[in-house]
């Protein structure tokens, strides 16, 4: 298991994980949107990158596909693995640094939900993709919209 440094997520698991399902934002627009972009799931293996509550990972494996589940929270990645029985690969890891348990050419989906918004740099973190995603694999990626940190940060322009 990776550590993940002092800036980690931990401390906002919890509330994270005990609200992030109820959002209208998820629920009736991201969700929705990332699910019909999926492929049929029976004997893929998926990389849920910052896996979070675990929908996607639960999703995916319902569906048939083998799961690794990563985030930089310990709570998140256990919650996601407990919520597939036990049955998904957890890694807690900062997606910024390489992924050196993720061997190349090694998975048939990426999905990247609502976590490159936190990255400074993404360069790194699409090669690491690249890297490990099979030749034909599939990335689906979604990012906030910036008019959150408009309104969450009370900016003065948009």
């Amino acid at each position: 298991m990776d550590v993940v440094n002092e800036t980690s997520y931990e401390p906002f698991a919890e509330d994270y994980l005990s609200t992030a399902n109820d959002k209208f934002v998820f629920n009736q627009y991201e969700r929705p949107y990332i699910t019909s972009q999926l492929p049929e799931m029976n004997n893929l293996t998926v990389l849920d990158v910052g896996c979070a509550t675990g929908f996607y990972s639960k999703y995916c494996q319902d569906r048939g596909a083998e799961i690794i589940c990563v985030d930089a929270s310990q709570k998140m990645v256990d919650y996601t693995v407990q919520l597939c029985s036990g049955k998904a690969e957890g890694h807690v890891h900062d997606i910024a640094q390489p992924m050196r348990f993720m061997k190349n050419d090694s998975v048939d989906v990426i999905i990247c939900s609502l976590l490159l918004h936190y990255v400074e740099k993404w360069e790194g973190v699409l090669s690491e993709f690249h890297r490990i995603l099979k030749n034909g694999g599939i990335c689906v990626i979604s990012t906030h919209h910036p008019i959150s940190d408009y309104t969450r940060f009370n900016q003065k322009n948009y």
